[in-house]
């Protein structure tokens, strides 16, 4: 997966994603294209007319545990991440409700 493009606003940047192969974690059957295949998120939803998204599992369980203030070690690169989440998303009176449409989407999966 990379980035195909950018739109939006300096503060809620929209990144257009493609990948060249797609492989299916269930049964492994492999997409491959030599043009970029537009990736679509499974994790979506919205909260208050903003995208809240994870790129995978593992993913969407680290935002819901670095969210629910649970004391683990992250790698730097996974620090940096965390530290840049929208405002919106950390805001005290937010946050308990974003963790509830992030569990809401783990389990629909």
């Amino acid at each position: 997966m990379y980035p195909d493009g950018f739109k939006g606003s300096y503060h809620e940047v929209l990144q257009r994603l493609a990948a060249k192969r797609i492989i299916c974690t269930h049964c492994a059957h492999q997409q491959i294209s030599d043009q970029p295949i537009p990736y679509q998120l499974w994790f979506l939803t919205s909260y208050r007319g903003k995208a809240l998204w994870a790129n995978n599992r593992a993913h969407l369980e680290l935002l819901i545990a670095y969210l629910a203030g649970e004391r683990m070690q992250f790698n730097p690169d996974t620090q940096a991440m965390l530290e840049t989440l929208p405002q919106w998303m950390i805001l005290r009176h937010n946050r308990q409700k974003v963790i509830h449409s992030l569990r809401k989407m783990h389990n629909a999966r």
